[in-house]
């Protein structure tokens, strides 16, 4: 497992490579050692991701309980106990997971995992699915762009305006961004919301893919 830093409810939160976590804690697995848990039956999986990417594919057994903060109401988590294993997982790899880990070691889920190589990996080694398709059928459109380097670090989201997908990745020390979208029901007319952190747009997904988005807005 992986070390890694990010901010949770209390501060800075290190990402260990222990055996469990502290209550405010989370780890990288792979998807190897994370199929074994599944196989035995030793974790709850959670996915970050939107509602109709889970409709159409999930690890099986896995609850929805989208990143951030989870759902408003009902939302599966919340009938575990705070000891439960739990494996947040994503396309990212792991962005949407690391937002849905970080919200959950804040409220005190003690043994929180983010699935590293994310759920395009899981699927694409053959382990369990369930849904309509698998993950080497998913579409992957290639989104790249440009903000101000200044805010290398800070997100860049995209979204999808009629089905609620969304991905999201960092701004590059040169301001440049790279994001994979494997969201479902797209065509060449649909428009997708951009958010970046000096602009927002929307544009078609024909217009995102084809060009540098944000580069006639970037001086």
């Amino acid at each position: 497992m992986r070390r890694r830093t990010f901010l949770a409810a209390g501060g800075a939160v290190t990402l260990g490579a222990i055996a469990g976590c502290l209550a405010d804690e989370a780890e990288f697995v792979s998807v190897d050692e994370a199929v074994e848990w599944h196989e035995n039956d030793e974790a709850n999986f959670v996915d970050a991701r939107s509602q109709r990417q889970f409709d159409d594919l999930h690890i099986t057994g896995a609850v929805f309980s989208p990143a951030a903060d989870g759902l408003e109401t009902n939302d599966p988590v919340e009938e575990w106990s705070t000891d439960t294993r739990i494996v947040t997982y994503c396309d990212c790899p792991h962005a949407l997971a690391e937002q849905r880990a970080e919200s959950l070691a804040g409220r005190g889920y003690g043994d929180v995992y983010i699935l590293d190589e994310g759920f395009i990996e899981w699927g694409n080694r053959g382990y369990p699915v369930e849904g309509a398709s698998d993950t080497q059928s998913l579409p992957s459109y290639e989104v790249r762009g440009v903000s101000d380097p200044a805010y290398a670090g800070e997100d860049v989201w995209i979204r999808d305006l009629e089905y609620g997908q969304r991905e999201l990745g960092p701004v590059g020390d040169d301001g440049s961004y790279e994001l994979t979208l494997h969201f479902s029901d797209l065509t060449d007319d649909t428009v997708l919301e951009v958010e970046a952190p000096d602009y927002t747009l929307e544009a078609t997904l024909a217009e995102l893919t084809s060009s540098v988005v944000g580069e006639e807005l970037v001086a």
